[in-house]
């Protein structure tokens, strides 16, 4: 029920008047006002499940999910590092800190305790001149990591030969593992033409 949020809240209501110490149930409902973007009533939530079990790594996820969600990167900072202490191996707690460090334009800390960065980002949507934006983005990147003690960068680059002439999108792909490489020690490219996955 939890992919049809409206009716899976009033299941999860009721879980919880039958038994309102389930953090599961508060999870759950949480997670469902998330994707009906209620974030308060998602955070809240979230508070009474983490009140009941400290160390429940998906409510704390979804937790600071809300608050990032919601544009409230302050408080997302603090619950996730508050959750990182409770629950150290739920990934995603890592994902939302560092998304709200970013947000806030705070590279440093975004990549602060991070052994392996994967890079995968591309600005061909963006306003200006996109190979530029590819520049910059790689080089603020890089440098952040090095500074930051990154040991290595993966980056997901594309195909296309370097001594033939490419495209403008090839060539920016090929670009940017360069650029990585002149601010990082450690870059590994991996070359690839299409990546199908979910939302593609």
């Amino acid at each position: 029920l939890l992919a049809q949020p409206e009716r899976a809240l009033p299941d999860c209501t009721r879980a919880i008047t039958i038994n309102p110490k389930d953090q599961v149930a508060y999870n759950n409902r949480c997670h469902s006002n998330i994707l009906l973007g209620r974030y308060d009533s998602a955070i809240a939530d979230c508070r009474r499940s983490v009140a009941l079990k400290p160390d429940y790594g998906r409510s704390w996820r979804n937790m600071c999910n809300a608050l990032v969600k919601k544009g409230d990167l302050e408080t997302a900072v603090v619950e996730c590092s508050k959750g990182v202490q409770a629950a150290p191996k739920e990934g995603w707690l890592y994902f939302h800190r560092a998304t709200a460090f970013h947000q806030r334009n705070e590279l440093d800390k975004a990549l602060a305790d991070v052994d392996t960065a994967y890079y995968f980002v591309h600005s061909m949507g963006a306003s200006r001149d996109f190979e530029q934006e590819d520049r910059i983005a790689a080089a603020n990147f890089g440098q952040a990591a090095a500074a930051a003690g990154v040991r290595r960068i993966v980056y997901l680059g594309g195909l296309g030969n370097p001594d033939q002439k490419l495209s403008k999108h090839l060539r920016s792909r090929q670009e940017t593992g360069d650029v990585l490489r002149e601010h990082h020690p450690q870059v590994i490219e991996f070359r690839a033409s299409i990546v199908i996955g979910s939302g593609s």
